[in-house]
């Protein structure tokens, strides 16, 4: 498999200097799946490589470019239960093993992450939603969900429980320097086809309340419509795992997306930041969804 990723930001600084910031990726893996009846396994082997360039009105272009190699080890088990004529129940417990080397461009910390946080980043192998930065050295995943499904195969409720591990000695930033992740915890109910509802919170071992908190209430039609309100609560720094930053951050979001044409959608979303009384990101684009290819074009504007 073969990635390729190309970003630019052009942003505004603290002292009021224009700067373009290009990001390039490129990913080259091999991979092997198992299926069997009773679970999954997945190894992946591959090489990441980086480039960022950074253009400004008072200093010269600078450049830095770093190749991580990655290896990657996912197995999950099935355990299918029965119900009621009408509903089945799984239970899967999962685990993930990666290893990455150090990354020079992890001085950038240009996440493109959205704020709301994804127990699925548990179980990738940056260990975040955006493209950068990449967690370095050894660690592990530990997962456990539970399914219940109506007749019609939907998933009327999901729970879902996580944490992620660290070997501290293959660290040589502090920002990294920890043994674990806050535990995940996720769960989604669908009583309805056509209402979607979620809640995802991060807790901190010792911690009187949960560090970050993410609500969703979405209505679905068709096969691609959705209009969804979000809430986001959280106390960290833009796309870190440690959990120690002590600025609070309180969104609300509105996200869309209208189905157009046969394969094309429009797609949008407004956030506000209740902190700053002010809006902070919107989003406009359209978004083709075909039988082998999906294109987006979306124009973004945000402050961070």
């Amino acid at each position: 498999m073969l990635f390729r990723s190309w970003t630019e930001f052009k942003r505004t600084g603290t002292d009021r200097t224009e700067e373009t910031i290009g990001r390039e990726l490129l990913r080259f893996e091999l991979a092997r799946n198992w299926a069997p009846h009773f679970g999954y396994t997945k190894a992946r082997l591959g090489v990441t490589h980086l480039r960022y360039k950074k253009d400004t009105l008072s200093a010269p272009q600078q450049a830095v470019s770093d190749s991580i190699p990655h290896l990657v080890l996912e197995s999950g088990l099935f355990f299918d239960r029965g119900g009621a004529v009408d509903s089945r129940s799984t239970l899967m417990p999962r685990v993930l093993l990666a290893y990455s080397g150090e990354s020079e461009g992890r001085q950038f910390s240009l996440d493109s992450a959205p704020l709301e946080p994804d127990i699925n980043n548990l179980f990738d192998m940056s260990g975040f939603s955006g493209l950068d930065p990449i967690e370095s050295g050894l660690r592990g995943s530990l997962g456990l969900k539970s399914a219940h499904y109506a007749r019609d195969g939907r998933a009327w409720l999901s729970m879902e429980v996580g944490q992620r591990y660290f070997d501290v000695d293959a660290f040589s930033d502090e920002s990294n320097s920890r043994e674990s992740s806050p535990l995940y915890l996720s769960v989604e109910w669908q009583p309805r086809s056509r209402w979607q509802a979620g809640a995802q919170v991060e807790w901190r071992a010792g911690a009187s309340s949960p560090i970050n908190q993410y609500y969703d209430l979405s209505l679905l039609w068709g096969q691609r419509g959705r209009f969804t309100l979000q809430h986001v609560n959280r106390a960290r720094a833009y796309g870190s795992w440690a959990g120690t930053h002590a600025e609070r951050v309180m969104l609300s979001q509105i996200a869309t997306r209208v189905p157009i044409a046969r394969d094309w959608s429009f797609i949008g979303m407004w956030s506000r930041n209740h902190e700053l009384n002010r809006q902070v990101e919107r989003i406009a684009g359209l978004e083709m969804d075909g039988c082998c290819v999906r294109l987006s074009f979306a124009y973004r504007r945000f402050s961070d």
